[in-house]
């Protein structure tokens, strides 16, 4: 289960029963180190530590149907990265999240994020199909560790932690 604090506006950890008062709420998750994803092309990596399939060319795609037709796979470990990177794209406009106008609500920086990361994703012009979102920072969520990683949201909802059972926050690598 996450770990929850309740803050004031600078910061401050409040004692428990202060949800009134709380500027913010900090859920502290960590996940179990040794999870592995499902063995998959997008995880196979050349001798060089290159990535067989990225960019993704159609050519790649020729003749392959399914998971079993690409020659190369493989798997990595599951890491905190993984579930910021989710959240974050839940932030991203172009995906056209169902719950994208819920969690600007809550998550702190998720409508600044979502600002940005289209901006930037708007100068890349009308070919660009891809944007790394890894590079833009979102204020209220940070990794710790590779297994740790906190969600700040505004004020006390303590619903959210039932929003943390949803698939849409589901780890999903880069």
């Amino acid at each position: 289960m996450p770990e929850v604090r309740l803050l004031d506006s600078q910061g401050g950890e409040l004692p428990p029963g202060e949800e009134a008062a709380a500027a913010f709420t900090e859920y502290r998750i960590s996940i179990q180190p040794g999870i592995r994803f499902q063995p998959h092309p997008a995880f196979a990596q050349r001798e060089d530590g290159s990535y067989h399939y990225w960019p993704l060319q159609q050519q790649d795609l020729e003749e392959r149907f399914t998971l079993a037709d690409f020659d190369a796979v493989d798997t990595r470990e599951l890491v905190a990265d993984d579930y910021v990177y989710q959240i974050k794209r839940l932030a991203f406009a172009p995906n056209h999240s169902p719950v994208g106008g819920l969690m600007k609500k809550y998550i702190d920086g998720f409508a600044e994020f979502s600002k940005q990361a289209s901006e930037q994703h708007k100068s890349l012009g009308d070919d660009a199909d891809w944007l790394d979102l890894r590079k833009i920072d979102m204020a209220g969520v940070q990794v710790v560790d590779p297994y740790t990683y906190t969600i700040r949201i505004k004020g006390a909802y303590p619903q959210f932690i039932y929003w943390l059972a949803m698939n849409f926050f589901a780890p999903m690598p880069w």
